[in-house]
């Protein structure tokens, strides 16, 4: 297995080709290659195909947070997630936020991820994204991809740490529950 941290090589078609094998959907390729341009990708090969991805969106000082880990269905439980996120933790210079899909509260515990604060969902207008009704917003999937119960938050190594040439200060609070920004 190849692991890289920040994968610059990524395209929007091999990453759709994962992703879609996780959360089946029509996904706008453009939109996605704008998305992969705005985050760092922490991939894992096996030769050539891509079999998991996180990925983090972070000003890189005070505020970070995992929008998506996928492994492929045949790839998971062989502790790829879990070394994904260690080499977020690693080598992100902020706490990490993120939201957990019901049920997989173990798995992020295990890997030292700690309950954090309760998060929210902000609907986009609804002429660009479908609007959930109330009963969606605590499944797994309700049309916007992943709607979370649980906020978690992962302190990195580097958190903290007043290196030069670097500004760390207390982490921000988490942004809302939100729709991915690769999909439509």
């Amino acid at each position: 297995m190849e692991y890289r941290f920040d994968d610059r090589s990524l395209t929007a078609q091999v990453f759709l080709s994962l992703v879609n094998q996780v959360w089946p959907g029509d996904y706008d390729r453009d939109k996605t290659q704008a998305a992969l341009e705005k985050t760092i990708q922490v991939t894992a090969y096996d030769g050539p195909v891509l079999v998991g991805c996180l990925r983090i969106l972070t000003d890189g000082c005070f505020f970070g947070t995992i929008t998506e880990l996928l492994v492929l269905p045949t790839y998971q439980k062989q502790g790829i997630g879990s070394h994904l996120l260690q080499l977020a933790r690693e080598r992100t210079p902020t706490m990490l936020y993120f939201g957990a899909q019901p049920g997989l509260e173990p798995f992020y515990e295990k890997n030292g991820c700690l309950r954090s604060l309760t998060s929210y969902l902000i609907p986009g207008p609804s002429s660009r994204h479908p609007q959930p009704e109330a009963s969606e917003i605590n499944t797994k999937k309700a049309g916007y991809g992943v709607h979370t119960l649980l906020f978690y938050h992962l302190k990195t190594a580097t958190a903290g740490d007043p290196s030069p040439g670097h500004r760390y200060g207390p982490p921000g609070p988490p942004g809302p529950a939100r729709r991915s920004r690769w999909s439509r």
